[in-house]
């Protein structure tokens, strides 16, 4: 892209290397197929495999690429050309805006809250044993105390607490 100036909005920068669905309407109906394939196919060769590269390499391109690939085996090359055409839109706007990559917040909030994730997870690991361990005492009657106690109405009007992370749905 020799002049980022000439394309008036990142729409018209994905038609140009052909990473658009072609589109075939009739009436109210609008059917979405595969990409125009305008443009040069070894530049869209070149965008995939750098995708691949920053699918590896950054968060923000991986959670990018994640969120329309949603695990499902037939749509990682769609979410791959997909992330060809945010990358370009991206590129487009650096070069037009004159500034450089940066990573989003998302991709550090994604972090903090896998981090979260774990250590929810040990403390259930560490905490299970001795939970079970209160609830069968060798030896005890089978009419227990429960670990939970019923609520009553008036219990009703407290303020909601926090979900326990060790319990599973």
């Amino acid at each position: 892209m020799d002049d980022p100036h000439r394309f008036s909005n990142s729409k018209k920068v994905g038609a140009y290397f052909g990473l658009v669905p072609s589109q075939d309407q009739s009436g109210s109906k609008n059917k979405l197929g595969h990409i125009t394939r305008e443009g040069s196919p070894e530049v869209r060769h070149l965008l995939t495999e750098t995708d691949w590269q920053g699918v590896r390499r950054s968060a923000t391109i991986k959670a990018y690429f994640e969120r329309i690939h949603r695990e499902d085996k037939e749509r990682k090359k769609i979410a791959i050309v997909a992330t060809a055409h945010y990358l370009v839109r991206v590129m487009w706007s650096m070069l037009k805006n004159g500034t450089e990559w940066q990573e989003t917040i998302v991709a550090e909030e994604k972090e903090e809250k896998q981090k979260e994730e774990v250590e929810n997870k040990n403390a259930c690991e560490v905490s299970s044993p001795e939970l079970h361990q209160q609830r069968q005492l060798p030896g005890s009657p089978s009419s227990a105390p429960a670990v939970h106690r019923q609520h009553s109405t008036s219990d009703a009007r407290l303020a909601p607490t926090k979900a326990n992370p060790c319990r599973k749905n």
